[in-house]
């Protein structure tokens, strides 16, 4: 309230007003810090400006309280902290690893890359990935066409004779398994056929591959793990499959020396024996 001049009071004007509400409202922001409870929860303290449109003071508040049939109190999240690693380490993590020179010396890649036109049609017609064909090849026999087993297995795919014929019969193709073209597409039609005897599971298929498809259901049926040799045989053949999953699609050619050109005689100065003897002719 304010006087004039007569003595009478009067209210005071409407800007007094607006800066007492402005003054409540800084004094309300000042106020609006956070505490923290027992629990760690974080209660604010000012509702703002909606706690001045009501026209009711900030109060602080404490935790929330648990009800009758509230049962708990959700916790505030709990931010996880950073973990601090030193140079060595991130550079360490950065690092690419090294690759693994594969296990091929130059006669052995001769004879992988004589067969790859047969691979690849091998694959395509049977739908067997190539690097799993040219893997189980490398294992059997190192690419080997000659090669015969202790138990008269032959050739690249080790092929025993009634398995070849039953798959010569299938592919109406004569049996002959020193032939590179026949041995690949024979083991490979077994190997599909295999791959979809046990619904895709490599493991089981090379298994059966080794040991027998009926023998593998047998184990398969009763439950019982792979016996260490068979195990082995498909854990062999899948590490091969890395490699050949990196070898390049054609081999890389050193390319041709180039001849150094023929040694041209010298148009020197003629030498003092020449220059002599040229005197006497004269």
């Amino acid at each position: 309230m304010r006087r004039d001049d007569g003595g009478t009071w009067c209210p005071p004007p409407r800007r007094w007003w607006l800066g007492l509400g402005v003054l409540t409202m800084a004094m309300a922001c000042v106020a609006g810090t956070r505490t923290r409870g027992p629990t760690g929860q974080t209660a604010s303290l000012v509702d703002g400006a909606a706690g001045l449109e009501q026209g009711v003071d900030a109060s602080v508040t404490g935790p929330p309280s648990v009800g009758a049939n509230s049962g708990s109190v959700d916790a505030a999240p709990v931010a996880t902290p950073l973990i601090e690693l030193d140079a060595d380490t991130l550079a360490a993590a950065s690092k690419p690893k090294p690759k693994v020179a594969l296990p091929f010396d130059a006669e052995q890649l001769e004879r992988i890359y004589a067969v790859q036109d047969i691979v690849a049609a091998a694959s395509a017609a049977h739908g067997v990935d190539p690097a799993l064909i040219n893997a189980l090849i490398w294992v059997e026999s190192k690419f080997d066409r000659r090669a015969r087993g202790p138990a008269g297995a032959q050739g690249l795919m080790q092929l025993m004779p009634k398995t070849a014929g039953a798959m010569a019969e299938r592919l109406g193709r004569r049996r002959d398994s020193y032939n590179p073209d026949f041995n690949i597409h024979a083991g490979t039609l077994l190997l599909s056929r295999l791959l979809d005897r046990f619904e895709g599971d490599v493991t089981l298929a090379l298994a059966g591959y080794n040991r027998g498809g009926g023998t593998v259901s047998k184990w398969v049926a009763a439950g019982e793990p792979l016996p260490a040799g068979a195990q082995g045989f498909a854990d062999r053949v899948l590490e091969a499959r890395g490699w050949f999953e990196r070898l390049p699609s054609s081999p890389k050619r050193r390319p041709a020396a180039t001849p150094k050109p023929a040694a041209t005689p010298s148009s020197g100065p003629i030498s003092r024996l020449d220059t002599s003897a040229l005197s006497l002719a004269l």
